[in-house]
């Protein structure tokens, strides 16, 4: 595993005590790269740092999953394998489990929005990701929606795979962070609008500045707050310097760079209302910190968006910042965001998001294919 940014690094920090706790009888070993930290005390937990020069690049990481690993899960006799980010190995000889969680692979709606690079560069990727899933005896994805994508896939039709939905987690003990909601201010107060992501092109950001210009042109009292980390680079970051620097949107929109994630819950609390613009999604962790938290969520209408959030949110057509500004616009009156901050919480609460239970669920995937295969 080597996750740095995003919902990839949420569920390395999180899964990982979370299930060790829930099977202590069990033994883990965890593959991490080196500079990837996984902070656990847990005595059924190892963790063993794959050097740099072994999956600094997409080539040496295939390399590690079809030549040394296959070896090191031979010699070492483990029960199962969990490829936790969307790539492992073709063959394997302990049964293999795969968790398959980037959207960009599989959205072929998406990808048409792409330029001819990007399109083959993500074919390839599909290839190789599907490649493992047709040889992997489980495929776990965190939604339908991205379960859906998967199965539409022609690499992935013949797989003998079981493929099952396994919605992330989140850490309930992060609420206690958070103050009665009362998102309601009153009118005539500028709105803060949170959108928490690293920038990527599929995130929306081209709707975001279009969104600030119009809401700017029409003398809303408005501020974006985004928490895009400058220092670590992404294709597009000059793009989305020049952006936030225009003079016409004059500070509507602020950036707050990468903000821990221990501390994120203040800028949730102080927020109006949670804007999530991102084109294509496996799942979406700010969703459910939203709906955590109480607060309104104007979302673009995604498939996965809509599944996670259901009536609890606000939605606009993908991509149209003309529809986005319209519905936003309806958010900065009081009673549209209690309404929304009223269904958040509900939604919250109809479903018990704890790790603890993901990992409880994950352990009774993971004992049935065990209980398959000795039958």
């Amino acid at each position: 595993m080597g996750a740095d940014t995003g919902g990839g690094r949420r569920h390395i920090e999180s899964f990982i005590p979370a299930l060790s706790e829930s099977k202590p009888s069990n033994e883990y070993t965890v593959l991490v790269r080196d500079g990837v930290l996984v902070d656990t005390q847990a005595p059924n937990v190892s963790i063993r740092h794959i050097p740099v020069d072994q999956s600094s690049t997409g080539f040496k990481r295939f390399l590690f999953d079809q030549i040394k690993l296959p070896w090191l899960l031979r010699t070492e006799n483990f029960d199962v394998c969990v490829s936790i980010l969307n790539f492992g190995p073709f063959f394997c000889r302990p049964q293999h489990v795969i968790f398959q969680r980037n959207a960009l692979y599989f959205d072929t709606d998406y990808q048409a929005s792409e330029s001819v690079v990007r399109r083959l560069r993500n074919s390839l990727r599909r290839i190789l990701a599907s490649l493992s899933i047709r040889n992997a005896d489980m495929v776990v994805s965190p939604s339908e929606a991205m379960n859906d994508f998967i199965l539409a896939s022609s690499f992935c039709r013949n797989s003998n795979a079981r493929f099952e939905v396994l919605y992330h987690g989140f850490d309930s003990g992060l609420l206690s962070k958070l103050t009665p909601s009362g998102t309601a201010k009153s009118s005539g107060k500028r709105i803060s609008i949170f959108y928490p992501s690293h920038f990527a092109r599929h995130k929306g950001f081209a709707v975001l500045f279009d969104v600030a210009k119009i809401l700017a042109n029409k003398e809303f009292d408005f501020q974006i707050l985004v928490t895009v980390d400058e220092g670590y680079w992404a294709d597009g970051l000059d793009w989305f310097r020049d952006k936030i620097n225009q003079p016409e949107l004059d500070g509507c929109v602020v950036n707050l760079g990468q903000v821990p994630q221990n501390e994120i819950w203040r800028e949730y609390q102080n927020a109006d209302v949670i804007f999530f613009p991102s084109q294509c999604e496996s799942f979406g962790f700010p969703l459910i910190e939203s709906l955590a938290s109480g607060k309104p969520v104007l979302a673009s209408d995604i498939s996965v968006n809509i599944e996670i959030c259901g009536d609890a949110a606000s939605f606009f057509k993908n991509g149209s910042a003309e529809d986005a500004a319209a519905k936003l616009a309806l958010m900065f009156e009081p009673q549209e965001r209690a309404k929304y901050s009223n269904l958040a919480i509900a939604r919250f609460e109809g479903r018990d998001w704890s790790w603890a239970a993901y990992a409880e669920r994950f352990d009774r995937m993971v004992t049935s294919l065990s209980c398959n295969e000795a039958s």
